[in-house]
């Protein structure tokens, strides 16, 4: 066989070099979601812009004794993504009406072949088959992955992704949507065919010829183990932050004595550890923060250079320097009292972001303490989403009256959850772009008329019909958990964070004999659903605190009500008002819940007052009635 590849090569000649490329079924599941793959696509977005190449990771492939056939170690979430994604182009590609085989015919560009490249990518050309694939994951995805994403000429119908379907898949399938959905949003405004097919053979060309993997071949499963270990899991990396941190300390304790430094060594320790804490994920916050502060784009890679630059900040100009003084004494002398300001500015705004993820902490800033409500959005954010943080970074510094930064953090929540949900995916670099230039010109001018303005627009353009957002299966969305969430948070006087409470299937998710009959009493003659059908809705979905036992999933609905009643939890409470549990029940209660997102995610409405329990609905309905 020929000599694997070894080092860091483009993904096109590394996987092309493979006839054959599987995952053992031992391996997890497809794990990556909407932040993974959102990554993704602004990783793209830049190497389209940029030209530059993007380093994709590792990839440890074990070799057999079959020539060009390979198994995965570790990089299979990456090949797995690649793969959807170019044959989501693929499929694309195969949609136009013109002929999608050759671009750049001009004497300046030479000829490429965007359909041939991706077929060749997919299935080994050699083998002749456009059903013969290179990839093949575990055997809980390889029937799936090759009928929805990687067989061509298949009717619409049958590439659909499922709604439903065995939990280990569930992901993947969030995620084929999710990639599909992102590569439709960015062909259906371009005005001809033509376009088309040039955006998408720039996006076959910079993944497969721009993106590059570091290719570790191994022997066996004991070799592969022991470099895989040795890569993931051999001490603690040292991530920008830490190198942030070194940086600045290195200059601020420049040209000072042993005592000093060890005493500013002690204070900037503490620092940090208070940091790191009140931040949570250091690496994120230092990216925020920078892009909050930041002119321009701060890439991923240069977090460390953007750093640099600005504690290098204005040099000391040769004139106005002490003529005593060498210049590089006195550019070291102004580099100092810079450092010393980002890092003061990096503590402060440390404890700004730590309120903005835990919205529960103490605020020395704030004259009145946020709302019950206000914290719930915070909290409901930062579940969903995590852009939202460079726009409050500023919006929070601005010194606002209570009420109003109340106004603008809730018009932000409705917005983000808004413009996630509508199917039409918000392009995650255009918003943080957005983010970014709103929260700068409000910290300059103090002035957050042009935020407001900005996401009420949003608002209005990206309506959500709950009937639709919850048709189906519900329990495997946040946002149903965030809705359960909310409603209780108007409804309670106490609420603990979302990760906190259980999910609760009221009706379990494995039918008894006991349940069955349960959920069939009393329909007098109406259409009995399939159980299966019944238990994923909405409406038979509930929040469990702590303090009730977990153990009750499979119990009656008499023995759950009765644990019910040893909890705080509002939504859970007014269920015991009921004497059984059936389908009629869960749909009003969905109903219910649909009822209460109108409210909640509605800018005009006010939830303090129109937030009512399921039991008081149910009333209001047959008064109306």
């Amino acid at each position: 066989m020929n000599d694997p590849i070894i080092g860091r090569q483009p993904l096109n000649l590394v996987v092309g070099s493979y006839q054959k490329l599987e995952v053992d079924d031992y391996q997890r599941p497809y794990t990556w979601g909407k932040s993974e793959l959102d990554d993704l696509f602004s990783d793209l977005e830049e190497v389209l812009e940029t030209g530059d190449d993007h380093f994709f990771g590792t990839l440890i492939l074990q070799h057999g004794s079959t020539p060009r056939h390979a198994k995965v170690v570790d990089g299979q979430q990456r090949l797995t993504t690649t793969f959807i994604v170019i044959a989501t182009l693929r499929d694309e590609l195969l949609k136009l009406s013109i002929k999608p085989e050759v671009v750049g015919e001009d004497d300046d560009e030479p000829e490429e072949y965007p359909l041939a490249n991706a077929r060749k990518f997919l299935s080994p050309p050699e083998l002749k088959s456009k059903s013969i694939f290179r990839f093949s994951p575990n055997a809980n995805l390889r029937t799936l992955m090759n009928q929805i994403v990687l067989l061509e000429n298949i009717p619409p119908q049958e590439k659909k992704v499922p709604e439903r379907g065995a939990e280990v898949t569930r992901e993947f399938r969030k995620a084929v949507k999710q990639i599909r959905s992102y590569v439709e949003s960015k062909l259906k405004d371009l005005e001809s065919e033509e376009a088309k097919l040039l955006r998408i053979h720039h996006y076959i060309d910079a993944l497969l010829n721009k993106f590059s993997l570091l290719t570790v071949p191994t022997k066996s499963e004991s070799e592969s183990l022991e470099i895989f270990l040795t890569l993931n899991n051999r001490g603690v990396p040292l991530g920008p932050s830490d190198l942030v941190r070194g940086e600045i300390l290195k200059r601020i304790t420049a040209n000072t004595d042993d005592t000093k430094i060890a005493r500013q060594q002690k204070k900037n320790l503490a620092d940090w550890t208070d940091l790191r804490e009140a931040v949570k994920e250091p690496e994120t916050f230092l990216r925020h923060y920078l892009v909050a502060t930041h002119v321009g784009k701060v890439q991923k890679k240069k977090v460390i250079d953007t750093v640099l630059e600005r504690i290098k900040g204005i040099e000391v100009p040769f004139e106005s320097a002490d003529p005593k003084k060498p210049r590089a004494e006195a550019q070291a002398g102004q580099q100092k009292v810079n450092a010393k300001a980002v890092w003061d500015d990096l503590i402060e705004a440390s404890k700004i972001y730590g309120q903005i993820i835990d919205p529960w902490t103490e605020s020395p800033w704030l004259e009145d303490d946020l709302s019950q409500a206000t914290k719930c959005y915070l909290h409901l954010m930062n579940g969903y989403v995590k852009t939202h943080r460079i726009l409050l970074l500023n919006i929070f510094r601005l010194g606002l009256k209570t009420e109003d930064l109340e106004e603008v953090i809730r018009l932000l929540f409705i917005y983000v959850y808004l413009t996630n949900l509508t199917g039409v995916k918000v392009n995650a670099q255009d918003q943080e772009n957005d983010f970014q230039n709103l929260g700068q010109a409000a910290y300059k001018s103090g002035d957050i008329e042009e935020i407001r303005a900005y996401l009420r627009k949003g608002i209005e353009e990206n309506p959500v019909d709950p009937k639709s957002l919850f048709n189906g299966e519900s329990d495997s969305d946040f946002v149903s958990r965030a809705l359960l969430y909310a409603v209780n948070a108007f409804l309670s006087a106490e609420i603990i964070p979302l990760n906190k409470y259980h999910l609760e299937h009221i009706a379990p998710q494995t039918v008894t004999d006991e349940w069955e009959a349960e959920v069939s009493s009393g329909l007098d003659g109406v259409e009995f659903k399939v159980y299966e059908d019944i238990v994923g809705l909405l409406g038979n979905l509930t929040l469990l605190d702590p303090k009730i036992n977990k153990k009750i999933k499979n119990d009656s609905f008499a023995k759950k009500t009765k644990e019910y009643k040893k909890g705080f939890t509002h939504i859970t409470l007014d269920l015991c008002n009921l004497q059984n549990w059936t389908p009629i029940d869960i749909s009003d209660r969905t109903n219910w819940l649909e009822d209460m997102f109108s409210i909640i995610w509605n800018p005009k409405s006010t939830p303090e007052k129109e937030i009512i329990s399921f039991s008081d609905w149910r009333k209001t309905r047959s008064s109306e009635d």
